[in-house]
């Protein structure tokens, strides 16, 4: 699928810098943004991202067709709005990231799966598909879609949290992005995925950003466990997980945990110093979907820190 031929690009690169820097299990990033979700803003932190370990940096806005007339056409004055608000990004070079810039007009799911095959992005970055404008406007009732084709990771951050950052914090926040995450661990399907994919990404990239993980177990009522066995087979599960994430280089902590499974997850969330929750599904589409009970569109709902989804096998 190719982007539109009207689209609007930047790109800026330098060589490597002689600096090292930690590398991270994203490399190449797209990141979406409506101009209106403060996604946006982070075309002001290159630096950071870069420090993140980051070498790649695509920011893409998709303008919606003008459909005033008769004839839907390309709204030619947004556009140009969007390459003014996005052209920072590009405006100071940075050793060691290579930054471009995407503007186009149309469909925005055809424009993101465009972009992610042009630049071979390992993720992807946006505003919560639930309540901003990015879903409005570019989702809309695609989202589940979109998230099935995508076949690659989405880190959603909160709009309403990234707006009112101040900059010194939004430049922290860049910098930590892929440092910590918390993962909700229960032994399934879905978790095993999770740590499978962070287990190989950690191998391929050794000096990885990634420096360390929460695991935590909730132990609810009605757990498929004896709850008089419960905890004992928790601890023993994750032990063996714990060695095996430690054997990589990460500091990893453990926690048991008893009481409504989303509760749990929120409070530890909270309690440690994590950069991201990072979680898989058994269904990409009910992670996008809140008509369908789904752990993670929970997650998504309740969590004010960001969200890394690994698409289900």
């Amino acid at each position: 699928m190719e982007p539109s031929s009207s689209a609007v690009r930047f790109c800026f690169a330098l060589p490597q810098s002689s600096i090292p820097r930690p590398e991270t299990m994203f490399k190449r990033i797209l990141i979406c943004t409506d101009l209106g979700d403060g996604i946006n803003r982070l075309v002001n932190f290159i630096p950071q991202l870069a420090e993140a370990g980051v070498q790649q940096a695509t920011f893409l806005h998709s303008v919606p067709l003008d459909d005033d007339g008769e004839i839907p056409r390309e709204d030619q004055a947004a556009m140009q709005r969007a390459k003014a608000l996005l052209a920072p990004a590009t405006a100071t070079p940075v050793p060691g990231i290579e930054v471009q810039v995407e503007v186009d007009s149309g469909g925005a799911k055809a424009s993101i799966l465009a972009m992610v095959q042009k630049y071979d992005a390992e993720l992807v970055l946006l505003g919560s598909p639930i309540r901003s404008l990015l879903t409005q406007k570019m989702f809309g009732s695609t989202a589940g879609a979109l998230a099935e084709q995508l076949k690659r990771p989405l880190m959603i951050l909160r709009p309403p949290v990234v707006s009112t950052y101040m900059e010194a914090e939004l430049r922290l926040r860049c910098k930590a992005l892929f440092s910590s995450f918390l993962i909700p661990y229960d032994g399934s399907d879905s978790a095993n995925h999770l740590l499978a994919e962070l287990k190989q990404r950690i191998r391929d990239n050794p000096a990885s950003s990634l420096q360390s993980c929460v695991l935590v177990w909730v132990i609810e009522p009605g757990s498929r466990f004896p709850q008089e066995d419960a905890e004992e087979k928790a601890l023993g599960s994750l032990a063996q997980v714990q060695a095996e994430l430690e054997a990589l280089g990460l500091a990893v902590k453990t926690q048991v945990r008893r009481g409504s499974l989303m509760e749990q997850v929120m409070a530890a969330a909270t309690e440690e110093d994590i950069s991201a929750i990072a979680i898989s599904d058994r269904k990409t589409n009910r992670f996008l979907d809140w008509s369908v009970p789904s752990f993670g569109a929970q997650v998504l709902r309740q969590s004010w820190h960001p969200v890394l989804f690994f698409p289900p096998a």
